[in-house]
């Protein structure tokens, strides 16, 4: 796998990679500064009870100054805790009320851009979806964007990210391809693999996501695993969203309960994939055994065949 790459034509795709952030951060930045509604007349910050630090923290709703005459400014970000994703929900109902399209794009614009570069934080967006859409459709939304977001991380990662990984980690790239992907797809077990990885709630899923173009994993495989892999967790997050008010910190959501929900799954999967392997050649063994008996079969014939022949020419000539 490894292959001998200059300096300049790494760097020349790391610069790509770097313009790609760039112009869809400025993106980004268009949907909220540039055509956001204006509704700063309109809504109504009703968390009088925090201090005005809090609030400058969250970064979603600032209160006013002393001046009651000063409008509150509406800033929107990515949150980062559980109180900063409470106002921004508060702030994107509100918003979805009148300008629901407006809402729809920027929630699957911000999405898409934390699968495809990989950015920590995705649970607070499936948090958001819950809250937002409630969990009918904010659940197959959630499992749409993760698909199509990891999707443009593996054309991103294949297309210019590559270089880098096979220039600076040539052993580990060609370990987990000999030692996974090629035997599983020799086995014709690969999708299986691939979803109990994503099941398993210890799998970094950023490294799959940047890995699997390297190691020739067919990018349609790639999609379903991630779509279907992928929804117990976002039904989790999105199930939780749904009653959002109820939650104080991430442990109320991911429990040990939840842990050990997910990794029976996994183990369930893992379980139905040694079993079809194991059922699979159990099958050849028999189709082995039953052409060596037809084999068998077949040589007894002709040894009958020829003894016969023998028998009639030895009768033949003593009747001669």
């Amino acid at each position: 796998m490894a292959q001998n790459y200059n300096k300049f034509t790494i760097w020349l795709r790391l610069l790509s990679i770097l313009l790609i952030f760039f112009a869809s951060i400025l993106w980004l930045l268009f949907l909220v500064q540039i055509v956001r509604p204006d509704i700063n007349d309109q809504i109504d910050v009703d968390n009088q009870q925090s201090n005005e630090a809090e609030s400058n923290v969250s970064g979603n709703i600032p209160n006013a100054d002393d001046d009651d005459d000063e409008k509150p400014i509406i800033v929107l970000a990515f949150p980062s805790n559980i109180k900063q994703l409470k106002r921004l929900a508060r702030i994107l109902s509100f918003y979805s009320k009148n300008h629901s399209n407006y809402v729809f794009v920027l929630f699957c614009s911000a999405y898409l851009f934390k699968q495809t570069f990989a950015i920590p934080g995705s649970v607070f967006l499936n948090l958001l979806a819950g809250a937002i859409y409630n969990v009918w459709i904010g659940f197959p939304l959630c499992c749409l964007l993760t698909a199509c977001g990891s999707t443009l991380c593996f054309l991103l990662s294949k297309y210019f990210g590559h270089y880098l990984l096979e220039y600076y980690f040539p052993e580990k790239l060609d370990y987990f391809q000999k030692k996974f992907i090629e035997k599983q797809q020799q086995n014709g077990n690969l999708f299986w693999l691939l979803i109990s990885l994503r099941l398993f709630p210890i799998t970094p899923n950023w490294f799959l996501n940047i890995a699997s173009p390297i190691v020739n994993i067919p990018l349609s495989l790639f999609f379903l695993s991630i779509l279907f892999g992928l929804m117990p967790y976002n039904f989790i997050c999105v199930q939780t969203g749904s009653i959002l008010s109820e939650i104080n910190s991430m442990n109320d959501i991911f429990t040990i309960k939840t842990f050990i929900l997910s990794l029976f799954i996994a183990f369930l999967v893992a379980s139905s994939t040694l079993l079809k392997k194991k059922m699979k050649k159990t099958k050849m063994m028999m189709m082995m055994k039953k052409e060596e008996n037809s084999i068998t079969d077949t040589s007894i014939a002709k040894h009958n065949d020829d003894g016969g022949d023998h028998h009639h020419f030895g009768s033949k000539l003593k009747s001669n």
